[in-house]
C-alpha cells in the first residue's frame, strides 16, 4: 500500500502506482460537455437557464462523471458531492457511475417577486440578467491520496455524511437562472408646470432686495416636477415561472407565488426619482439656465418664468434570455420608445443684476426697484403716475420630439441604443429699462435697449462611455450647446437734478412719508457695446448635459 500520496489530478504520481485516482471528471450539458484534466486549467463557471414548462420550472439536464480509479485501492475513492452551498440539495458521486441529474433554480423565498425597478431595468437593458439571482451549485471531489477514505459530515451538511479524502481536486461551479422573460406598454407623462414672478412679487421682496441688491428669482421645482410623473400600462415578468404582472388597471390577483398583480402606480411611487430620463427632463430647465451666461455676474442671473408642457415617454417591447452554450447565455430584446415630446420648455431670465456687476454700476438696480415699489404703492392708492420696472429678460425655448429603440442581442451584453437628434433652441430677449409719464430720471442710471443674437440646439444623442474598458459599452444623453450668445447693447448714460415731490401712502414695508426726485436731463452719453454673455460651446465640450438612458 502506499502512503503519502499527494499527487494532483490527473498527473502520474511518484508513489508505487503509475496512475493518479482521478484523472478527470465531465460535466455534460444540453449545450456542451467540459472535462477538468487536472493540468492547472480551471473549470469555467458554467451559467445554465432553467427553461420553462408552461409557467413551472423544467430543470436542466446535467451528467458528471468521475474518470480513473484508486491506486490503492481504498474503497469509495475517487468520490465527491454536488451541492447548493448551505442547504437545499447535496447528492453524492462516485467513479462506479455517471449521475444523471435536474437541476433547478430554487425561489429562496415565497414573498419573492421581481422588483419594479429592476423590471425597468430590464428593459431599457440597463441591467443585464446575468446580475439577476441565480441558484448556485457546487462540485467537489476528492481522493485517497493513499489513505483510507473517511466518512465525514460536509461541513455545510452537518447532517449529511459522505467519503471524503484528503486531497481535493478543487471545485467547479454552475449557476443556474431562472429563464427570464418581460413584456412592456408603458407610458409615463406628467402635468404642465408653469410659474411667472411677476413685477409685484419682485417688489414684495423688498426687504431682501435692499439686502442683497437683487432679487431672489424662482426656485427650479425640480423636486416637485418628477414628484407630478404619473404611469400607466403594463410591465410582465417572469422568472422562471414565477411572474408579477404590474399593471395600472388592477385585477383580482392569486395569492399563489407563481402569478402576481401589483399595483403599477405603487411601485412607480417608490422609484421614478430613480428613471433617468424623468430626472433629465426636471434638470433641463438648469441646463439651460447655466449656459445662458458665463461672465462676470452669472451668479446673479434669475429664473423669472418657466413653463413645461407635458412630456409623454412611451416603451414598448419585449425579451427574453437565450441559451448559447453551456457556459454562457444572452438576451434577445427590442424596446421602441416614442418621446413625444421628450422635452418642451420655455424660459426666461432676468439678466438686469448681471449687467450691473458687468458695466460697473453697483446698486442701481435694487435703486430703481424701490423707486418702483414707491411709484406702485401710489398708483395702487390711486394718486397719478406710472409704474417703472427695470428688466433685462432673456428666453430659451425648446421642443424634442423623437421615436428611437433599445435592443440587445444573444451575442452583446450591452444595450445598443438608436437615439440621434436635434432642436434648435429659440433665444430671444430685450433688454431694456422701461420708463413711464411723470417717472423720474435716475442719477447715474442708464436706458440700455438693444437685441440678443444667438442660436442654441438641445441634442439627444448616443455616446460612448467614458473610461470604459469596454468599447461598445455606450448611454443616451441630452445636452444643451450652442454659438454663443451676445447682446447688440447701446447704453443711454444721463443725470442732473432739478425738482422733488412728496407722498404719503401705507407702506407694507412700513414706509409713510417718501420723496421722489425729478431730475430733467442736463446731458446724455450715448455709446454701443458687444456684450457676449458666453463663448460658443461645441457639443463635444458642451459640460450642460445629463443622461436619459443608461449611465455615463
Amino acid at each position: 500500500m502506499t502512503t503519502d500520496c499527494p499527487h494532483p489530478i490527473g498527473t502520474v504520481c511518484g508513489c508505487n502506482t503509475s496512475d493518479p485516482c482521478v484523472t478527470a471528471f465531465t460535466i455534460d450539458t444540453p449545450k456542451g460537455s467540459y472535462t477538468y484534466k487536472g493540468d492547472g486549467k480551471q473549470l469555467p463557471t458554467l451559467l445554465l437557464v432553467d427553461p420553462l414548462d408552461g409557467d413551472k420550472s423544467k430543470g436542466v439536464d446535467i451528467s458528471i462523471t468521475l474518470l480513473g480509479k484508486c491506486g490503492v485501492p481504498s474503497d469509495g475513492c475517487p468520490s465527491g458531492t454536488i451541492k447548493i452551498p448551505g442547504g437545499g440539495f447535496i447528492d453524492e458521486l462516485s467513479n462506479k457511475e455517471c449521475k444523471s441529474l435536474k437541476l433547478h433554480h430554487k425561489v429562496k423565498s415565497k414573498d419573492q417577486k421581481n422588483g419594479f425597478f429592476e423590471a425597468f431595468q430590464l428593459i431599457l437593458g440597463e441591467k443585464y440578467v446575468s446580475e439577476l439571482p441565480f441558484t448556485e451549485y457546487v462540485i467537489d471531489v476528492s481522493q485517497c491520496a493513499g489513505h483510507q477514505m473517511q466518512s465525514l459530515p460536509v461541513w455545510d451538511y452537518p447532517s449529511f455524511n459522505t467519503l471524503i479524502g484528503p486531497l481535493y481536486s478543487g471545485d467547479a461551479r454552475l449557476y443556474i437562472y431562472p429563464e427570464y422573460s418581460w413584456k412592456a406598454s408603458l407610458s409615463f407623462s406628467c402635468e404642465e408646470k408653469k410659474a411667472d414672478l411677476s413685477d409685484e412679487q419682485r417688489l414684495e421682496e423688498r426687504s431682501r432686495r435692499i439686502a442683497k441688491g437683487t432679487h431672489d428669482g424662482l426656485a427650479i421645482p425640480n423636486k416637485e416636477i418628477i414628484q407630478s410623473f404619473t404611469i400607466s400600462g403594463e410591465l410582465e415578468v417572469n422568472a422562471g415561472g414565477n411572474k408579477t404582472t404590474y399593471s395600472s388597471e388592477l385585477k383580482p390577483s392569486r395569492s399563489n407565488l407563481t402569478n402576481k398583480v401589483e399595483s403599477l402606480a405603487d411601485a412607480f411611487n417608490n422609484i421614478r426619482d430613480q428613471i433617468a430620463a424623468i430626472k433629465a427632463i426636471s434638470d433641463s430647465i438648469d441646463m439651460m439656465k447655466s449656459g445662458a451666461y458665463q461672465k462676470k455676474g452669472k451668479d446673479q442671473v434669475k429664473l423669472v418664468k418657466f413653463e413645461l408642457k407635458p412630456p409623454t415617454l412611451k416603451f414598448v417591447g419585449e425579451g427574453k434570455t437565450v441559451q448559447k452554450t453551456g457556459s454562457s447565455f444572452g438576451v434577445e430584446h427590442t424596446l421602441t420608445a416614442g418621446l413625444d415630446p421628450l422635452l418642451d420648455i420655455s424660459i426666461t431670465l432676468d439678466l438686469i443684476q448681471a449687467a450691473a456687476m458687468y458695466f460697473k454700476v453697483g446698486s442701481f438696480v435694487a435703486d430703481i426697484r424701490e423707486q418702483a415699489k414707491i411709484l406702485e404703492e401710489k398708483v395702487k392708492e390711486g394718486q397719478g403716475g406710472a409704474y417703472v420696472g427695470a428688466d433685462l429678460n432673456v428666453a430659451f425655448a425648446t421642443s424634442i420630439k423623437t421615436e428611437g429603440s433599445i435592443k440587445l442581442s444573444v451575442d452583446k451584453v450591452n444595450p445598443e441604443y438608436d437615439f440621434n437628434t436635434e432642436s434648435t433652441v429659440s433665444i430671444t430677449g430685450a433688454a431694456n429699462v422701461r420708463g413711464g409719464a411723470k417717472v423720474w430720471v435716475f442719477e447715474g442710471a442708464f436706458k440700455l435697449e438693444g437685441s440678443i443674437k444667438a442660436e442654441g440646439k438641445c441634442a439627444l444623442r448616443t455616446r460612448k462611455k467614458e473610461n470604459s474598458t469596454d468599447t461598445e459599452e455606450k448611454y443616451v444623453e441630452l445636452v444643451f450647446y450652442h454659438n454663443g450668445i451676445k447682446a447688440m447693447v447701446e447704453i443711454t448714460v444721463s443725470g442732473s437734478v432739478n425738482s422733488k415731490k412728496t407722498y404719503s401712502s401705507r407702506q407694507r414695508g412700513g414706509l409713510n412719508d417718501f420723496k421722489v426726485e425729478s431730475k430733467v436731463e442736463a446731458k446724455k452719453k450715448t455709446y454701443k457695446e458687444e456684450w457676449v454673455w458666453v463663448d460658443p460651446v461645441s457639443i463635444e465640450k458642451s459640460t450642460w448635459r445629463t443622461p436619459v438612458f443608461g449611465s455615463a
